[in-house]
């Protein structure tokens, strides 16, 4: 129902600190210190032994002192960015920030005052001060508007923000700039995606390849976006292409999986990852992928070895424990599941799947204020998780504030219109919600449909669908609907009883009803 993997990273891509230095130097000359060498060196005094000049020496003497005060404080900046560079190299991010502003605090060269705004922007964005790194960005900006690393790196912060029109013309400036920056088609095209904009998005993504054709995610990436559109062929082919350039690349199969259970061949993805791994029975690669395509067939025993087994040889690997939490979480087990989210966050705290499972696992234990603490440091951390945003509302829904659920489940459709999650959850709002005054039959059913059609008919959408025609009166429609959900749905899943009950009370004339 929900995807389980991150996607590549791409967000972070450091500005060109190694041509940085050489750019300075041929430009301004200021870093070599010649003009202040040379001062000192066609400057001679001659002391006397009158009165007139000892005065003479004296007056010349101050002079010399006030023009070495006024050197070395000229030096203090070009020092102090030098200083930050390296610091910034070393990733000492505190500290860079702390010398940038010492640099900017003295007197620079224009150029050299934009490169040292950038930097320190980009510095804030590793340590999550997103909000002060677009001032940065911007000021740089303003004494250099075609700095590329810092229009790139203030759409990526726009990006991360939610702030998707914002990141969108940032995108399409460096691209103007450059056609060759990777990093502004590949998170452009994420954004195409989410705006429900798939042909634009696979362009992006193409041209992200063509830019980089040996990176295997990212034809991962745009045969998602095949798979998205419905283009199963091309979807196989891109997902293929990838595994030539890695055959162990977990997420090639695990879409390759979802290619062939949309073709009706349903085994046919578990077999060919259980064919790589009696090559490579030590790939941990390969059991993560068997373990998220188990997952998905709500195999969970058997994803829960596979990920074991990656975490055996892998216990460095935050996302094998938030993985090994969703299958804890769908058999049931709440407490284990939030104990193996703690162990991804502590792994690794800048990606937000291992705090989407903690929260999944506090709104299971009924403790709705830390699942929506949870799901917001989720989006924090990308504001492009779908599934965050939407369990977020739908924990205050269940934590009593149903006007809020509301309003963030609506938000959250309108600035992804092509995010069937999107669209699911605000449909099962409408369709469940225990209070009349929420509820809304025409706009459940609107929001449904939709979620069935862009989905292609995944049975977690027609189930949503079903209990949108229950809360519309037609229960002769919700009856044949769930019935094609559980149809659809994987025989082994641990949610079947939960449709064969909600069929059950519309065969009553019952619509359901959600939230405790």
């Amino acid at each position: 129902m929900e995807g389980n993997a991150e996607p590549p990273e791409r967000k972070d891509s450091a500005p060109p600190i190694a041509t940085y230095g050489k750019r300075i130097e041929a430009d301004q000359g200021w870093l070599e210190g010649t003009e202040i060498h040379e001062f000192f060196h066609q400057r001679k005094v001659k002391l006397g032994c009158t009165l007139s000049a000892i005065v003479g020496s004296l007056i010349l003497g101050g002079l010399l002192i006030l023009t070495i005060h006024s050197i070395r404080e000229s030096q203090r900046g070009p020092r102090a960015l030098a200083q930050a560079d390296q610091m910034l190299r070393g990733e000492d991010y505190a500290g860079a920030i702390r010398l940038y502003t010492v640099a900017l605090e003295q007197s620079l060269p224009p150029q050299a005052r934009a490169i040292a705004y950038g930097r320190r922007g980009w510095a804030r964005t590793k340590i999550r001060r997103d909000p002060e790194a677009i001032p940065d960005f911007t000021a740089a900006l303003a004494l250099q508007p075609t700095l590329l690393f810092a229009i790139l790196h203030r759409g990526l912060t726009f990006h991360r923000q939610g702030k998707f029109a914002e990141a969108m013309a940032d995108y399409d400036r460096t691209l103007a700039l450059d056609q060759n920056e990777l990093d502004a088609y590949f998170n452009r095209s994420t954004i195409y995606a989410h705006l429900g904009r798939i042909d634009d998005a696979i362009a992006d993504m193409s041209e992200a390849i063509r830019i980089k054709p040996s990176d295997p995610n990212l034809y991962v990436g745009r045969a998602d976006f095949f798979l998205q559109a419905g283009k199963l062929d091309a979807a196989q082919a891109s997902y293929e292409s990838a595994l030539g350039l890695d055959p162990e690349n977990a997420e090639a199969y695990w879409g390759l999986a979802k290619v062939y259970d949309r073709q009706g061949d349903a085994e046919r993805g578990i077999a060919k990852v259980n064919e790589a791994l009696r090559k490579h029975p030590e790939s941990i690669w390969l059991h993560f992928a068997r373990g998220l395509i188990c997952l998905d067939r709500d195999e969970l025993e058997l994803a829960a070895e596979d990920f074991d087994q990656v975490i055996l040889r892998r216990p460095d690997y935050g996302l094998a424990y938030a993985n090994r939490g969703m299958a804890e979480l769908g058999m049931g087990r709440s407490e284990s599941a939030l104990a193996y989210a703690e162990r991804a966050v502590t792994l690794n705290s800048r990606l937000w799947y291992p705090y989407y499972v903690r929260g999944r696992a506090y709104t299971e234990r009924s403790e709705y204020n830390n699942a929506i603490a949870a799901f917001e440091q989720a989006i924090e951390r990308t504001a492009g998780s779908v599934w965050s945003l939407s369990w977020r509302a739908l924990a205050e829904g269940y934590a009593g504030d149903y006007a809020l659920s509301r309003r963030d489940l609506e938000e959250t459709t309108q600035r992804f219109p092509g995010a069937y999650e999107a669209h699911l959850m605000f449909g099962w709002f409408l369709a469940t919600c225990p209070q009349a005054a929420f509820r809304d039959g025409p706009a459940a059913l609107r929001e449904a449909k939709l979620a069935v059609e862009l989905s292609s008919d995944e049975p977690y959408a027609l189930d949503v669908l079903a209990a949108a025609y229950a809360e519309a009166g037609d229960f002769e429609e919700a009856q044949a609907t769930e019935l094609r959900a559980l149809t659809k749905l994987k025989k082994t899943s641990h949610d079947r009883q939960r449709m064969e009950k909600r069929r059950a009370g519309y065969r009553r004339g019952q619509p359901y009803r959600d939230y405790p």
